[in-house]
């Protein structure tokens, strides 16, 4: 899955792809949770797509 992030401008400003482990049903600890380094983009309001999904942050 590619992790997309995107300016007002609707450029895309970072662009991360990454990979993610299949998983048997029956396996346990898997995290939801994915950390991408934002520290290089100035601030201001960003869009995310992660495949079907869109979210925005405010990076201050």
């Amino acid at each position: 899955m590619d992790i997309q992030i995107f300016n007002l401008l609707g450029e895309c400003v970072l662009s991360v792809a990454q990979m993610f482990p299949s998983v048997d049903s029956g396996q346990t600890g898997m995290s939801d949770l994915l950390r991408v380094d934002v520290s290089g983009l100035p601030a201001g309001v960003y869009f995310v797509r992660a495949g079907d999904w869109v979210g925005r942050f405010l990076k201050i």
